[in-house]
């Protein structure tokens, strides 16, 4: 009897191991597409800035579950990015113009490796090139064109003036024809633009998590906020 007990006790341990539920399981729904307005950041840190340009680029691309929770988990941990580094192809020059760090103790290879380890390869749809395309391509699109410009027909001018967070979310959402827009703030000035994609097109951010991001941020719709012009950097 001791024998048998001895032998099947390693095979029940092994078979609650195995049927254990699972923890909780990260799963893809949709990215956010992020982009920073660099006249923020570099008035933010005026010493460690190169000049700004006057347009929104590219911080990232993360991916997000359906309630809004970036993930963070790697689903290619070993996939090759460094076509990054090839800086005759078309790919790597839209990046440069679209997709640069302002940072001037950083490279721009840096922030792609960045943001791909961090974000981009916690998902398993898009591969790394593929990846960098499409944040490319929602970039250059029509509407993600147009963000600045609207904001300045619609009276929200880049300068010293403050506008309400309800003008800025009108506007963006009525140009990416969704109803929600994530704004980020830090003290009271504008950082970011959140915009959700699924299936390579702007969409409703509407999970939990992203509801009350804007009001998180930067206040209630009514709140004013600063949208400052390029600061003179040293």
């Amino acid at each position: 009897m001791k024998f048998v007990f001895a032998f099947l006790l390693p095979l029940l341990l092994y078979s609650l191991t195995y049927f254990a539920p699972p923890g909780k399981i990260e799963k893809f729904d949709h990215f956010w597409f992020v982009l920073t307005w660099p006249p923020s950041f570099c008035e933010e840190n005026v010493d460690r800035c190169r000049p700004a340009t006057l347009n929104f680029t590219i911080h990232g691309l993360w991916p997000t579950d359906a309630e809004g929770n970036t993930l963070n988990t790697s689903m290619q941990p070993d996939a090759n990015i460094s076509f990054i580094n090839d800086t005759s192809s078309p790919l790597v020059r839209n990046l440069n113009d679209y997709w640069p760090t302002f940072c001037k103790d950083r490279t721009n290879e840096w922030l792609w490796e960045h943001e791909w380890k961090k974000h981009g390869c916690t998902q398993a749809q898009v591969e790394p090139e593929d990846y960098f395309e499409k944040a490319v391509t929602l970039i250059t699109n029509t509407i993600s064109r147009n963000i600045l410009s609207a904001l300045i027909v619609g009276g929200l001018e880049p300068g010293d003036s403050r506008y309400q967070v309800s003008g800025f979310i009108s506007v963006i959402s009525n140009i990416t024809g969704t109803g929600t827009v994530m704004l980020r703030c830090k003290n009271e000035t504008l950082q970011e633009l959140r915009l959700c994609v699924k299936d390579d097109a702007f969409t409703e951010c509407s999970g939990k998590k992203e509801k009350n991001k804007t009001l998180d941020s930067c206040g209630s719709q009514g709140t004013y906020i600063r949208f400052p012009a390029p600061p003179r950097l040293p």
